[in-house]
């Protein structure tokens, strides 16, 4: 016994000494607290081993110091974990001692209460619930103990069976059902909750499998009158094998009432005898005493403790008035300070709201302006081409009306583009541009011709739209002129896509090898000065004079 308390005034200290000082900055306090939280554990479940010796109740008695190192970490960080850690180990010590029935309640119920909001702590928040009911069956409060168990049943129903298999307690909350001879209940709780190839005993708590064949035994020969019960059996082989006084004098008692209950009268007398003499070895005048004075001390000790906790709070809290206090005066001088720069800003606002609406006027006139100078241009450029029109019907020599058709053809292509672009802030559609403009060449010349389109979406400088668009106006014109397709079906093909190097056009048409070849003229000079412009590169793939691609770098 002396040692158990060395290694526990050992915990003590180092808890204390833990408290001395207060963390200063945020990963220094999380890193204590993750150190303390682990303290705490250590501490408990030494408490714990202490408990598990079950040598009466001065076992017990020497796992309370464990229990109060437990409370003096949860009362420094004021955590809601650490206190359900503390609360429960304190109730399972008043459980053990079982002397104030009261006082095991109120703590199980602080620790129900402390683990239910705490999602990720979902097996502790059962298990200290089944103990509560517990509890109530030790004041033969049959039926708070009924309904919470019914309460638990009807809320694990919906876990599934992963959870359920490692819920290792819920034989335990069937044996407290048979408690309060609530025998049906017991039998729901088994038969929905657990099979018996789940249960496992925990050597820190309780030997489930063993408390498994006293809910059985309970079941057939109180509740069932199943008086042949094997579970009576095997109850009696646990008994055989227990070494320690507390499970002895348990099921013995259980056993005394089972066979007696079975018409085995001597058997039942045997172990009567057995819990008497285990009952007057349990209950010695000193060891008894020694649990009282220690539950005691340790009350007192958390009181004092609670008190210390409660001074240093209002402490802090008088600090925290002055530092509030401090803080709301210079908050006060701060708004004073902000209220006149307000009022500055304020002056300043209506002027700048005053340039402003002169700015948006001024924009708005610009606007007006461009658009009439849009409108403008659009009719310079539709009376240019109507000129043309009207020349080259007037014109009687072919050469003559070829020229003024090819630059009539210019001009709408430029025409076409400027008004797509004063209408349009987004990018121009090439696709639907082309499109149009390969329409309005070929409806210039009466010749069958099938066009083919693979336009990518490129985003190009709105300011190489008006040279391509040229450039792509005098290829389609050259291949209406000179192309001689040997089907008499021009088929023409315009390839926009982007490369690695930029972006690149591409065309083609099929005009054949006995196609008239175009001489040099204005159109061909067009061509080349406009790929200059562009920076562009212009190859000819193949033979044919009609295949030409255009790279345009940068453009990608």
């Amino acid at each position: 016994m002396t040692n158990y308390r060395w290694i526990a005034g050992l915990f003590l200290l180092g808890s204390l000494l833990s408290c001395q000082s207060q963390p200063k900055s945020g990963q220094t306090r999380q890193t204590l607290y993750r150190a303390d939280s682990l303290l705490q554990v250590r501490i408990i479940r030494a408490g714990d081993s202490v408990y598990a010796i079950k040598q009466g109740y001065a076992s017990f008695s020497a796992s309370i110091p464990y229990v109060d190192s437990a409370q003096l970490i949860a009362n420094r960080w004021g955590d809601r974990l650490m206190q359900a850690r503390a609360v429960s180990a304190r109730a399972r010590v008043y459980d053990a001692w079982n002397k104030d029935p009261q006082q095991t309640i109120h703590y199980f119920q602080q620790s129900v209460a402390l683990y239910k909001p705490l999602t990720e702590k979902r097996y502790q928040y059962f298990y200290y619930k089944q103990l509560l009911a517990h509890a109530y069956d030790k004041v033969r409060d049959s039926t708070r103990a009924t309904a919470v168990l019914t309460d638990i049943l009807n809320e694990l129903k919906h876990e599934d069976t992963a959870h359920l298999h490692s819920f290792n307690f819920i034989p335990e909350m069937a044996l407290i059902a048979t408690e309060v001879r609530a025998y049906s209940l017991a039998e729901q709780i088994l038969s929905q909750l657990t099979r018996r190839t789940w249960i496992r005993n925990d050597p820190d708590t309780y030997n489930y499998t063993d408390h498994y064949y006293l809910t059985r035994s309970r079941i057939d020969v109180f509740g069932q009158k199943r008086l042949n019960s094997p579970y009576v059996d095997s109850l009696e082989q646990v008994f055989n094998r227990s070494k320690n006084l507390m499970d002895s004098l348990y099921y013995g008692a259980n056993l005394a009432s089972l066979t007696g209950a079975q018409g085995r009268y001597e058997d039942a007398y045997r172990y009567s005898q057995i819990e008497r003499q285990l009952d007057k070895r349990l209950n010695q005048n000193e060891s008894v005493s020694q649990m009282q004075r220690a539950l005691v001390n340790s009350e007192v000790a958390r009181e004092k403790n609670k008190l210390v906790y409660e001074a240093v709070l209002k402490r802090n809290r008088e600090r925290l008035l002055w530092i509030l206090a401090g803080l709301l005066t210079v908050i006060s001088g701060l708004s004073g300070y902000l209220y006149h720069r307000n009022q500055a800003y304020r002056v300043q606002s209506i002027a700048l709201g005053a340039a402003n609406r002169q700015l948006d006027d001024r924009i708005e006139q610009v606007h007006l302006l461009n658009k009439e100078i849009q409108h403008r241009v659009k009719n310079n450029l539709h009376m240019i081409y109507s000129l043309l029109q009207m020349q080259e019907r007037k014109s009687r020599q072919p050469e003559v009306v070829a020229q003024l058709r090819q630059a009539r053809l210019r001009v709408e292509a430029i025409a076409a583009l400027n008004s797509q672009l004063s209408q349009e802030d987004a990018p121009l559609d090439l696709n639907r541009y082309i499109a149009t403009m390969v329409e309005t060449v070929v409806h210039c010349y009466e010749k069958p011709v099938v066009t083919q389109l693979d336009v990518d979406l490129v985003a190009l400088d709105r300011i190489q739209y008006l040279p391509l668009a040229l450039i792509l106006t005098e290829w389609i014109t050259n291949s209406m002129k000179y192309a001689l397709p040997v089907d008499n079906v021009l088929h023409i093909r315009i390839s926009l896509y982007r490369q690695v190097s930029g972006t690149c056009i591409e065309y083609t048409d099929t005009g054949g090898k006995t196609a008239n070849v175009p001489q040099p003229n204005l159109g061909m000079d067009i061509v080349r000065l406009l790929c200059r412009q562009l920076n562009g590169t212009l190859t000819y793939p193949t033979q044919s004079p009609y295949h030409y691609r255009l790279l345009l770098p940068g453009i990608a």
